[in-house]
């Protein structure tokens, strides 16, 4: 698709929202037979959209640059496709941070629901939604102290790697050498980074321990993980302790009792779908029973919250067996249920079916917004919210919880509230100055073998002390 912008430079905008009408385009100069054309005079926006011959055009006037060019191009491209999109001209990650904005402006939560049909379009259900979320962000910030830090360790191991997967995760049988080197890199980092955390007096609020799959590790170097873990940091003065065993196949009661005994009170155990044939289309080697068992050895060991994952438009399911896999995973009776939509990202192997599945919206919106209904129904609320590029159907991630079981972690580092001070492979360290409006990132090496190469630079926990110091001196 050819951009033109008149009189303004909105381009990753404007690639966002060409993205809702015309799922899975490319960007460039040649000819494909769509494009976009999208003026700016200072008070009035009017875009002009091509798609092999057919052209219609929309204007709108706004103070607002944005919510001018959202508006005309929104205008647009319905009357070009007939599809009206439920997040409207939103493109963002963080819809809750607009709602959020709004509450702190002293709207009430109908005007806030008004403002945001009014001048982004949204469906009065997703405008709801990123309100709730908004509200559960407001009350989660309030359970900090002063100077809150979270820290997250990157264990970037799986049994597998699925197909929708763009993390930087290593598969066990090609990386099992370098697992036990590589805890004992990252305790040597977490080390350093702890020695920040302390030196600067930062309250530690929650602890998460992601991937990868963390239970992937075999019990030994579970144990010594946890266990360097237990005497770098006072784990019983954080809020919450979260440790994913994410693919049903590597929870064992062994490790199950190991993750318990150091103090986690959640985890994650993630089906994904509970359908075997869709299992083995997205390369996940484990079975449904696999899940069930799981499901059934965790609820011996009391935990506080476990989480399940699910995927809404996974290839070949349908809207009533996710609806069925849904209603099989409350009957385990989790305390988080996160329903995410299938983002097609560049670095996935499922990337080639994806552009075709991007066009997919129907199903998807009976499954997301069936969730929706099936969760509140039974006891829980949306808690925290995000949305990806290249997501089927423009839909959403939703984590829904019981009451009193949010998930602190996720909306911390989802809403950006405070600092994540984050350990391991792949692990991006994010310092958020929440009083100057201000965020910076500090990445590690992306693979274990690059990670364990430059095992000893620890650069992330040095950048985190010298923009806390530059922070407090400003």
């Amino acid at each position: 698709m050819r951009l033109t912008l008149v009189g303004h430079s909105e381009k990753y905008l404007c690639e966002g929202l060409a993205l809702l009408f015309f799922p899975g385009v490319r960007f460039r100069d040649g000819e494909d037979g769509f494009e976009a054309v999208i003026e700016w005079d200072g008070a009035e926006a009017r875009t002009t959209l091509f798609d092999h011959g057919r052209e219609e055009s929309a204007s709108a006037r706004d103070d607002d640059c944005e919510v001018a060019i959202g508006k005309s191009f929104l205008a647009a491209g319905e009357a070009l496709t007939g599809y009206r999109p439920e997040w409207g001209s939103l493109t963002g990650i963080r819809p809750a941070r607009i709602a959020k904005k709004l509450l702190s402006e002293g709207l009430t939560g109908a005007e806030v629901q008004e403002r945001m049909a009014r001048d982004y379009r949204t469906s009065s259900a997703k405008s709801a939604l990123a309100l709730e979320a908004a509200r559960r962000e407001r009350a989660a910030e309030e359970l900090c102290g002063r100077d809150p830090v979270s820290l997250y360790l990157s264990i970037p191991f799986c049994p597998s790697r699925c197909a929708y997967c763009s993390f930087v995760s290593q598969s066990v049988e090609k990386c099992a050498p370098l697992m036990e080197p590589y805890v004992e890199a990252l305790l040597s980092e977490l080390s350093a980074m702890v020695e920040v955390i302390e030196e600067l007096s930062l309250s530690l609020t929650t602890v998460y321990i992601g991937g990868g799959t963390p239970t992937a590790l075999p019990p030994h170097l579970l144990e010594r993980l946890l266990s360097g873990l237990a005497d770098r940091v006072d784990l019983r003065s954080v809020r919450e302790f979260t440790v994913e065993a994410g693919r049903p196949d590597t929870v064992t009661a062994e490790k199950l009792a190991l993750i318990k005994a150091a103090g986690a009170g959640r985890i994650s155990i993630n089906p994904q779908t509970l359908q075997d044939r869709v299992l083995q289309t997205i390369g996940r080697r484990h079975t449904v029973d696999d899940f069930r068992r799981a499901m059934e050895t965790a609820a011996s060991f009391g935990f506080d919250s476990i989480n399940c994952d699910l995927i809404a438009g996974l290839p070949g399911e349908t809207a009533e067996e996710f609806r069925r896999g849904l209603l099989e995973v409350l009957s385990y009776d989790p305390a988080n249920v996160t329903v995410h939509t299938l983002s097609v990202k560049r670095a996935a192997n499922l990337r080639p079916q994806g552009d075709e599945l991007l066009h997919e919206r129907a199903g998807i919106a009976e499954m997301v917004d069936g969730a929706y209904r099936t969760l509140c129904d039974a006891g829980f609320h949306p808690y925290y919210l995000y949305r990806q590029k290249n997501t089927l159907g423009n839909f959403e991630n939703v984590g829904y919880a019981k009451a009193d079981k949010d998930g602190l972690y996720n909306i911390y580092i989802m809403g950006e509230l405070h600092t994540i001070a984050a350990v391991g492979a792949g692990a991006t360290t994010k310092f958020v100055d929440a009083k100057n409006g201000y965020i910076e990132r500090a990445y590690n090496k992306k693979y274990p073998k690059e990670y364990l190469d430059g095992a000893g630079d620890w650069t992330s926990a040095a950048k985190l002390r010298e923009l806390y110091r530059k922070s407090r001196e400003s």
